[in-house]
């Protein structure tokens, strides 16, 4: 149990660590994200219009006609730096998810545990509460009283087992 306690703290201390490091990432996005957003604005450009002289009028006269001025706003090149950015946020996302190497494994595996206890926890208390496992589609064609009884007494038994697994862990 000692080394268990210790191998859980190991890990709660590396996954804070990466959590850390990950939220330190994180910032300094959208640290990077703000500078972008107030440093890229629109690039605003005008089309020069000169007026034709006049032979220029008899000798091409199917010149494009005179527009007015008008500014014409294209977007800067953002689209590479914004695709990395998201891109760097979709992996670290994933990274505080999932986990990274070792550690994704090791979490991968505590999940199926954790998910398997639980199962038989909700298992042993629908046997206490109920007095024996029920049918697939049992549960449904209980009352709702009989719902509220049963799933308030499986409850108190899922907290009692949770809490002597957990005073057991510590003893």
């Amino acid at each position: 149990n000692a080394q268990l306690e210790r191998r859980l703290r190991e890990e709660m201390n590396k996954r804070q660590e990466n959590e850390r490091s990950l939220q330190t990432k994180i910032e300094q996005l959208q640290y990077e994200i703000d500078q972008m957003k107030y440093s890229a604005g629109p690039v605003v450009t005008r089309q020069s219009i000169r007026a034709p002289t006049p032979i220029e009028q008899y000798v091409n006269p199917r010149s494009r006609p005179i527009t007015p001025v008008k500014p014409i706003l294209r977007q800067q090149q953002g689209k590479s730096p914004i695709h990395d950015l998201l891109r760097k946020i979709a992996q670290t996302v994933n990274r505080v998810a999932h986990g990274e190497g070792k550690n994704s494994v090791a979490l991968d595996e505590q999940t199926k545990h954790d998910i398997r206890v639980h199962k038989l926890d909700l298992k042993m208390a629908e046997r206490e509460a109920v007095g024996r496992t029920l049918q697939a589609n049992e549960w449904n064609q209980l009352s709702d009283q009989q719902k509220q009884v049963y799933s308030q007494k499986m409850l108190e038994v899922v907290k009692t087992r949770i809490q002597s697994r957990y005073t057991d862990g510590r003893k």
